[in-house]
């Protein structure tokens, strides 16, 4: 053998040498790592070649909850892939079963013979996962994860139960939906009210939703006007002559705050008695005598609908009220004393040896006094009332309030004036108005014609606006110009209204003051400025 060839077999020898060994040490190797997994447990031979923390897949010895998932959108998000339906409901099936299974946990096992532990704190963090789709502008799916800090510790004394492995789901913690028919109730006309050829009929009702007002409890807290509409979708209104057999003569229906019952915006018309007939005047259905009733019932924009609520009214075809004094009925004091005569008694004779007559005398009835009545009388008088409420509303300003202002606004269409008055002072004996004049002090002088309605509903100058101004009728009982010099206090006469009010006709709500025409704006002193409204009442028997 030449030196060559053993040259070349020394260098195969330690080429196989060198693959024996490496063979040896991947064996070596995976032995040690399939006999630590195995028996988890030090071997007789170190290589430090392990972790000291071992995977463990046996399950835990707690029986605390390790998460609770809510996927609310998975079925959604599946069919926007393109799954069907039953595709979709098994794929979100497995997704749940998966993520509620058992999650491996590392156990540190101590090789020195102390006792194994686990790396899980008593107080585990477990994580609740919904998702929820939110409203907003624009449509998001919203992710939410809330850490929560849950006990798992088990006492000593217990003995840990065995969890289980099928996942449990609850109902999303969505707060509590009530849902409850709207609420109507009527504001106009009163029940029992009675109405002449000189009155106008009026009709509004308020109504609203609870769902919308008070979602949590649904109760019927609603209040006018704040509430007037909430969550309503239209109103009902239905008149019927009762004494005629329950005929339907006028029916409206109303899909917007104010709900009016002859329609009317911002304000509800009132309807005249005096027309020829119900709306549609004049083809509508003839007006007629007798007890009449109108219906209300609402709908909310859920579809539901609340009951029929009803009124009655009475209609008095009589002639027309007239600013005709009304007699004040007088008392005759009357003796209806009569004197009564007491029976004459005589004697009856005693037979005797001699019988004598004997005279008994008769007596006589004294007359009874009798009482004359006390009559209250009316002793004729002049009293100045000052105004105890006034404000002015801006139809530019629909929300604003100006019941404190020092003075009081007219300009014609969009502004106007409310003054009220109190009659306490006028003698309730005294049912007569001659005169009544009401007295205004007036600021700024404008081209425009003012008038004076008779307002019919109730209002308090610290919360009227634009929006919720009182009906008022379309009678004009009185009138006057604008253009004058200024300052200057106007005189309006208004004495037939007052006799209206006095004898209780109408209710006394206070006058309001508003133009059509003209330009320019028109300004009064308010009863918090000086001098305030005043109405000036001559009174007689």
């Amino acid at each position: 053998m030449t030196s060559r060839q053993e040259t070349r077999s020394g260098r195969r020898w330690i080429l196989v040498a060198l693959l024996v060994f490496l063979l040896c040490l991947v064996l070596w190797i995976a032995a040690a790592l399939i006999l630590n997994i195995a028996f988890a447990e030090s071997l007789p031979f170190s290589l430090n070649l392990r972790s000291r923390l071992a995977a463990n897949y046996a399950p835990d010895d707690f029986v605390g909850s390790l998460g609770i998932f809510r996927l609310s959108i998975i079925d959604e998000v599946l069919l926007d892939r393109g799954l069907s339906p039953e595709e979709a409901e098994e794929q979100s099936e497995k997704i749940r079963i998966a993520m509620g299974s058992p999650v491996p946990t590392a156990t540190a096992r101590d090789f020195k013979g102390n006792e194994p532990f686990t790396a899980t704190p008593e107080d585990q963090l477990t994580s609740t996962v919904i998702i929820t789709p939110t409203e907003t502008p624009t449509p998001t799916n919203t992710l939410f994860i809330v850490m929560t800090a849950t006990d798992t510790s088990v006492p000593a004394s217990e003995t840990p139960a065995v969890p289980s492995k099928t996942p449990t789901f609850g109902p999303s913690p969505a707060p509590t939906e009530c849902f409850v028919d709207p609420f109507i109730e009527v504001l106009y006309p009163p029940d029992g009210a009675v109405y002449t050829l000189a009155d106008e009929i009026p009709a509004q009702a308020f109504a609203y939703d609870p769902d919308n007002v008070d979602p949590d409890t649904c109760q019927p807290v609603g209040v006018y006007p704040s509430d007037d509409g909430e969550g309503i979708d239209k109103v009902e209104f239905e008149f019927y002559w009762v004494d005629g057999g329950d005929v339907l003569v006028h029916s409206q229906e109303q899909f917007w705050v104010k709900y009016c019952g002859f329609t009317g915006s911002p304000n509800c018309d009132d309807f005249p008695v005096s027309s020829p007939s119900w709306p549609p005047v004049p083809s509508g259905a003839p007006i007629s005598n007798g007890l009449h009733k109108m219906k209300v019932r609402a709908w909310d924009n859920e579809g539901a609908s609340s009951d029929w609520v009803e009124v009655y009214f009475t209609l008095n075809l009589g002639a027309p009220a007239t600013d005709t004094p009304t007699p004040t009925p007088t008392y005759t004091a009357v003796n209806t004393s009569t004197s009564t005569p007491t029976p004459t008694h005589t004697s009856t004779p005693t037979p005797s040896p001699t019988s004598t007559a004997t005279r008994t005398p008769t007596p006589t009835s004294s007359p009874t006094a009798t009482s004359t009545p006390t009559i209250e009388t009316c002793t004729a008088g002049t009293v100045s009332i000052i105004a105890n409420g006034d404000a002015w509303v801006d139809g530019s300003m629909v929300g604003a309030n100006h019941g404190s202002d020092s003075n009081l606004h007219v300009r014609p269409d969009d502004r106007r004036a409310l003054i009220q008055f109190g009659f306490s002072s006028i003698p309730t004996t005294c049912m007569t108005i001659t005169n009544a004049t009401l007295r205004i002090y007036q600021n700024d002088s404008a081209t425009q014609t003012i008038e004076v309605f008779r307002i019919v509903q109730p209002w308090s100058e610290s919360t009227v606006t634009w929006d919720y101004m009182p009906n008022f009728s379309s009678i004009v009982w009185a009138s006057f110009n604008g253009s004058v010099a200024v300052p200057s206090i106007r005189y309006i006469t208004v004495t037939s209204l007052v006799q209206e009010w006095v004898l209780g006709t109408y209710s006394n709500y206070g006058f309001l003051l508003k133009s059509n025409t003209g330009s320019g704006e028109i300004q009064f002193s308010s009863r918090e400025g000086s001098p305030p409204p005043e109405l000036v009442v001559e009174y007689a028997p």
